[in-house]
């Protein structure tokens, strides 16, 4: 995960198959405690289905009152909307791409 200041920590999850219900421990117990060291801070997701979770929605609407951005329905409260399948590249890809690259564009080219 990045920040403006920082990157933290990555997580990886051992699981084949990841649910909601397990992002959303993984938010409560390694991700949240570290943010509140941080704020103030905007929690920005991508749309994917686990994030857009009911229970992870209403999480966020609970911690996160208008600072977090992801898909979200009337009834939740984020900071703004990120449109469905939207064709922008989020923090998360610009910093996967260039990592990549870096790995995979080492000097000497053979």
């Amino acid at each position: 995960m990045m920040a403006r200041r920082k990157v933290y920590d990555p997580f990886l999850f051992i699981e084949l198959t990841v649910n909601g219900h397990m992002y959303l421990d993984t938010l409560t117990k390694f991700l949240m405690p570290r943010l509140e060291e941080d704020l103030p801070h905007i929690f920005q997701k991508d749309g994917t289905p686990l994030h857009f979770h009911q229970y992870v929605r209403d999480h966020l609407n609970d911690t996160l009152i208008g600072r977090w951005i992801n898909r979200a329905e009337n009834h939740d409260f984020p900071f703004t909307f990120w449109p469905l399948r939207s064709p922008d590249l989020i923090l998360c890809d610009l910093f996967l791409w260039r990592y990549v690259k870096d790995i995979v564009y080492v000097l000497p080219l053979l």
